[in-house]
């Protein structure tokens, strides 16, 4: 099943992990998502971002700005 995210929402989210993570850990390049692409998922959707959190407190921060903004994570 194919995800809609709002893309306000989801680029305020973007905003909000680059100030958590730094710009250095929040990648939108489609060059570097298709290396995360993950063929063994039955929907052919690819991820709009990949975010490197490295502590407990960055993780649950990344959480709490994706439901904030209700962009799914996987």
């Amino acid at each position: 099943e194919t995800v809609t995210i709002n893309n306000s929402f989801f680029l305020q989210a973007l905003e909000e992990w680059a100030k958590v993570l730094g710009v250095t850990r929040v990648f939108t390049a489609p060059e570097f998502l298709s290396a995360y692409e993950d063929p063994s998922l039955l929907s052919s959707q690819s991820p709009a971002a990949i975010l490197f959190a490295s502590t407990l407190e960055e993780v649950m921060s990344v959480v709490q700005i994706a439901y904030k903004f209700r962009v799914p994570l996987y």
